[in-house]
């Protein structure tokens, strides 16, 4: 048992499994290599590695900031694990005016025991304003969303590094934001139907506002929303939908309309009305509840740390000074 343990808690283990880590989360970034199950294990092989030499090695704990050092450091690693056991990361873009919706979530990254608990999330997006230095610079952004709270509607401001936080996810705005059109389509046989199409972000392919919808039982249709507003980045300004406006070019069949809001065109099978342009923003998801855990472990790792240096700068002293006692009574 005990060679079982020296081996488990051996030098050579930790130098292993921390290169095995670096190369693991390297490929993961660098290439996209889905390394999840790998991080989780390599992270668990160095928890047992850290334990093992706790136990074989008396050293680590007969000194006091050594062994409160370790101990965070172990407590990092378990913390660690179940950050990513439990993590989730991913994006939406959400209109003005409309609700979040957890189904229209891209799903980036998620752990294996991540709580389900996005659905019970609920904000609707509120205006946006993005500022632009002169050459196209993002500058601040600022939006607001309305939540429903036990006391009533509240209305929250985020923006650059300011989140929105909910059922322990928290929602950053990003650089991606643009145009969306509303449309209904009214079929001619059946109900109308409304909804929006969003354009690739905005401004930064301004120069491609373009996408495509098919409606129930009609034809495929292209679009193309013209700007009335060309983007100038010779001086400073200010994005937000309440000045936008523009023209709708319509593709479809063989056809090139281009509607104004309020305008529509009749297809086989029913009429597309152009009703207007909203903002939508983009938002980061972002889900992991070890984070303030991991933030005191940290603190307790640099504690322990300072402890021990200061426990081995009091015995160098002590030691010069009986150094130099010795040499004085010699003479």
């Amino acid at each position: 048992m005990t060679d079982m343990l020296k081996r488990l808690g051996s030098t050579r283990l930790t130098l292993l499994g921390f290169g095995a880590l670096g190369l693991t989360l390297f490929a993961r970034e660098m290439f996209g290599v889905p390394a999840s199950w790998w991080v989780i294990m390599l992270l668990g092989v160095l928890a047992l590695n850290l334990a093992a030499a706790l136990i074989v090695r008396p050293r680590l704990r007969q000194e006091t900031g050594l062994f409160i050092f370790h101990l965070a450091l172990l407590a990092l690693l378990i913390l660690a694990g179940i950050g990513r056991l439990t993590h989730f990361d991913g994006h939406i873009e959400v209109m003005e005016g409309n609700a979040f919706s957890a189904r229209e979530v891209v799903v980036d990254s998620r752990g294996p025991l991540h709580p389900d608990w996005l659905p019970s999330v609920n904000f609707h997006q509120g205006p946006f304003s993005v500022d632009y230095a002169p050459g196209v610079r993002r500058a601040r952004t600022r939006t607001q969303i309305v939540v429903q709270t036990e006391s009533g509607t509240e209305v929250r401001a985020l923006g650059d590094g300011v989140a929105f936080v909910a059922r322990g996810f928290r929602f950053y705005t990003t650089h991606n934001k643009g145009i969306a059109v509303v449309l209904t389509w009214l079929p001619t046989n059946g109900e109308a139907i409304t909804g929006a199409v969003h354009m690739p972000g905005y401004p930064l392919f301004d120069w491609k506002q373009d996408n495509r919808w098919q409606p129930p039982n009609g034809p495929d249709i292209r679009f193309w929303l013209h700007l009335s507003t060309p983007l100038q980045d010779d001086r400073a300004w200010t994005l937000s939908s309440d000045h936008v406006t523009g023209t709708l070019v319509v593709n479809t069949q063989g056809r090139r309309i281009e509607l104004m809001r309020g305008e529509s065109v009749r297809f086989g099978g029913g009429e597309l009305r152009f009703d207007e342009l909203r903002g939508w923003m983009g938002y980061r998801i972002f889900f992991d509840p070890t984070l303030p855990w991991l933030f005191g472990s940290a603190i307790v790792a640099v504690i322990g740390l300072a402890l021990q240096f200061w426990q081995q700068s009091r015995r160098l002293e002590r030691g010069v000074v009986g150094v130099w006692l010795s040499a004085k009574g010699a003479r």
